[in-house]
C-alpha cells in the first residue's frame, strides 16, 4: 500500500481515534471487492463507534464522512463507497431535523454594506495574511481553501474576476470558469491573492490540512473586524469564513444584480452553485437555497426594513453586468470559435507559426505566442483587398473575430510564401488549402525531400551570449512582479514581444528561450493573475522598458567577454 496516500488518508480523520481507526482498520477494505465483505466491515465501525457513545446516526455522520473521503483517496470510484456509511433514508431523516431549525432562523440585516465593504478593502492592504484572506472572503465569497491554494482568478472587468477551481463539495462540479463580482476593483483583489500566497505558501498540503491549519485564525480575523457591523447569526455567538459567503452574495446583488433577473438565480451563479440554476422545482429550489444561507442576510435601511432594491450600482462608470446575465456577451466559447474556422486555415495558421519559429505547443499557446509576434512586427496592419476578397466566401459564416483572424492568417501566409521561395524542408512542395484533408506532420509530408530540394542547412552555432542574456532578462521581469510593493497593474506578463523590448537578442534565441522556460513562465502568470491582455496598460501607462531597468545587450555581452573562462 502507498505510504503517501495512506498518510494523506489518514489525514482526513478530525480527532485522534478516528485518525487510529483509519490507520488501523483501512487496509483491510481498500483491496477488498466482495460486497458480503464490505457490508461485514462496515458493521464492525458501526459497532466500535457505538461503543464510544456514537449511537445515533447523527452522531456517526461527520465520522463516517472523512472515513469515506480516506476510502476515495486510493479509489474514488471503490465499491465500498456504495455500501459504507449511512442510508440515503437515515440522511434524509438528519437533513430533515436540520431543515426544521432551518426555517425557523430569523433573517438578520445589514444596514450598512458600504462600511463592511470598505473594512474588507482596508484588510486588503494588511501585513497580516489572516487579514488578508478575511478581507478577500468579504469581497468575493471565496472560501479559504480556494483563497490559499485551489482558486484561479483572472481579470475580467475592473469589477469582476474570472473564477475556477472551486472547493468540490457533493453534488458540485469543480472545473467550471465562471465571472464573479467584487465589491471592491478587481485590480484590488488580484494584488491580495498573490501577496496572500506568497506570504502564505500552502504546496505539500492538502485541503484537510489547509482547513484544519489556518481556517481558525482567519475566522478570528472576520469577527473581530465586522462584529460591530454584521449580526451573528441565531444560535452563534461569533462570526465564521464560511458565513461571508452569504454576506458577499446579500451585498453583490444590491449592488450588482440586475433588477430583472431573479436574485436567487443570481446569487447562485456568482457562488457557483450551478445545480441550483440547473434545479426547475421552486420547492427543491428553496430548500437547497435554505441550507446554503441563502436567507441568513438582508439589506436593511437602518430602521428595521429590508431594502429589497437590486442592482444599484449598475449605474456607476466601469461597472457592467457579468456575462452571466448580459445578454449583449457572445455566448460561444472559444473552443467552439475554434472548431468552426475551417481546417485549411488551422493548417495555414500552423504553417506561418512553423515559418515564425514559434513553438508547436497547443492552438492557444501559438497564437498567443503570434499575437506577441504581431506587436512587435506590426504585420497586422494593410491586409490587401485580394486576401480579404479569398477568404470572404470562406469565413461567411464564421463570427467577425474570427474571421478578422482568418485574414490576418492568410495574409501572412501569402507573405511567408512571398519571402520564402524555397520550401521548408520538412515539407514535399508549397502548402496549399487543399492539402488541409492531410495531418500536419503526416508521415507522408514529414521527413520527405524532392529532387529539387537542396540538403538540410547545419543548425546554426548557439549564441550563448544571447540566450544568457534573455535568461537574465526573464529573471528581471520576475523579480520585478515579486516585488510586494508594486501593485498588479503595474506587473508585466512575460512574452516575446516584451522579451523583445528589453533585448536586442535574435528573436529565434528568444523564442527558443521562451519555450525551453514555457511552464515556469505559466506557472509564473496564474501566481499573480496575468491574463494575456495585461500588457494593455492604457495611455499614460509607463512602457516597460520605464520599469524595468536591464543592463542591455551589448554591455551585457562584453562583461561576458571579459570574464576568464
Amino acid at each position: 500500500m502507498n505510504p503517501e496516500l495512506m498518510a494523506e488518508a489518514i489525514a482526513f480523520g478530525r480527532t485522534k481515534w478516528l485518525r487510529n481507526l483509519i490507520a488501523d482498520r483501512l487496509e483491510e477494505i481498500i483491496d477488498e471487492q466482495d460486497i458480503p465483505s464490505i457490508q461485514q466491515w462496515d458493521s464492525s465501525i458501526k459497532e466500535f463507534m457505538s461503543n464510544r457513545g456514537l449511537i445515533e446516526p447523527r452522531q456517526q455522520k461527520d465520522y463516517w464522512t472523512d472515513i469515506r473521503n480516506a476510502i476515495a483517496m486510493f479509489d474514488p470510484h471503490h465499491p465500498a463507497l456504495e455500501v459504507v456509511g449511512l442510508t440515503t433514508e437515515q440522511w434524509i431523516t438528519i437533513n430533515q431535523v436540520a431543515q426544521e431549525k432551518l426555517q425557523h432562523r430569523t433573517t438578520k440585516l445589514i444596514n450598512d454594506p458600504d462600511a463592511v465593504v470598505n473594512t474588507a478593502q482596508g484588510l486588503l492592504l494588511s501585513d497580516q495574511w489572516s487579514e488578508i484572506a478575511a478581507g478577500l472572503a468579504t469581497v468575493t465569497g471565496r472560501r479559504c481553501s480556494e483563497l490559499l491554494q485551489t482558486a484561479s482568478f483572472s481579470y475580467c472587468s475592473p469589477y469582476s474576476v474570472l473564477f475556477t477551481g472551486a472547493t468540490k463539495r457533493r453534488n458540485e462540479e469543480n472545473d467550471h470558469e465562471f465571472e464573479i463580482p467584487t465589491l471592491v476593483k478587481a485590480e484590488l483583489v488580484l494584488n491580495a491573492i498573490a501577496r496572500l500566497r506568497s506570504l502564505l505558501p500552502t504546496d505539500g498540503l492538502n485541503l484537510k490540512q489547509i482547513n484544519q491549519k489556518y481556517s481558525e485564525p482567519v475566522a478570528k480575523a472576520c469577527h473581530r473586524h465586522f462584529q460591530h457591523l454584521i449580526p451573528t447569526r441565531d444560535g452563534k455567538d461569533n462570526l465564521y469564513t464560511h458565513i461571508f459567503r452569504a454576506v458577499y452574495a446579500t451585498i453583490a446583488a444590491h449592488w450588482f444584480c440586475p433588477p430583472t433577473v431573479p436574485v436567487l438565480e443570481y446569487r447562485a451563479a456568482i457562488q457557483g452553485h450551478f445545480f441550483l440554476v440547473n434545479e426547475t422545482d421552486p420547492i427543491k429550489r428553496h430548500s437547497i437555497a435554505t441550507q446554503r444561507h441563502y436567507f441568513d442576510y438582508q439589506i436593511g435601511d437602518g430602521i428595521g426594513n429590508i431594502d429589497g432594491r437590486l442592482g444599484i450600482k449598475l449605474n456607476l462608470p466601469l461597472v457592467k453586468i457579468i456575462s452571466s446575465f448580459d445578454q449583449c456577451t457572445r455566448k460561444k466559447t472559444f473552443d467552439t470559435v475554434v472548431k468552426s474556422i475551417p481546417e485549411s486555415i488551422v493548417h495555414r495558421f500552423h504553417t506561418v507559426c512553423d515559418h515564425l519559429k514559434i513553438p508547436d505547443h497547443s492552438f492557444v499557446q501559438r497564437l498567443d505566442s503570434l499575437l506577441d509576434y504581431l506587436e512587435t512586427k506590426d504585420t497586422q496592419d494593410n491586409c490587401s483587398n485580394e486576401i480579404e476578397h479569398k477568404t470572404e466566401d470562406t469565413n461567411q459564416h464564421l463570427s467577425a473575430s474570427v474571421h478578422l483572424l482568418a485574414t490576418t492568417l492568410a495574409n501572412l501566409t501569402q507573405r511567408y510564401h512571398a519571402s520564402a521561395p524555397e520550401p521548408e524542408p520538412n515539407y514535399t512542395g508549397s502548402i496549399t488549402s487543399n492539402q488541409s484533408t492531410s495531418p500536419r506532420y503526416s508521415q507522408e509530408n514529414k521527413n520527405t525531400r524532392t529532387k529539387s530540394q537542396p540538403p538540410k542547412p547545419p543548425k546554426p552555432k548557439i549564441n550563448t551570449n544571447a540566450i544568457a542574456h534573455i535568461n537574465y532578462v526573464i529573471d528581471s521581469i520576475i523579480n520585478y512582479n515579486n516585488n510586494p510593493h508594486i501593485s498588479h497593474k503595474q506587473k508585466w506578463r512575460i512574452g516575446p514581444s516584451i522579451l523583445k523590448k528589453l533585448t536586442t537578442a535574435d528573436q529565434k534565441w528568444i523564442y527558443q528561450v521562451y519555450q525551453q522556460r514555457f511552464e515556469q513562465i505559466s506557472q509564473h502568470h496564474q501566481l499573480h493573475q496575468l491574463p494575456t491582455n495585461h500588457n494593455k496598460k492604457g495611455r499614460g501607462a509607463n512602457t516597460v522598458t520605464e520599469d524595468i531597468q536591464v543592463i542591455p545587450y551589448h554591455l551585457f555581452k562584453q562583461q561576458r567577454e571579459r570574464q576568464p573562462q
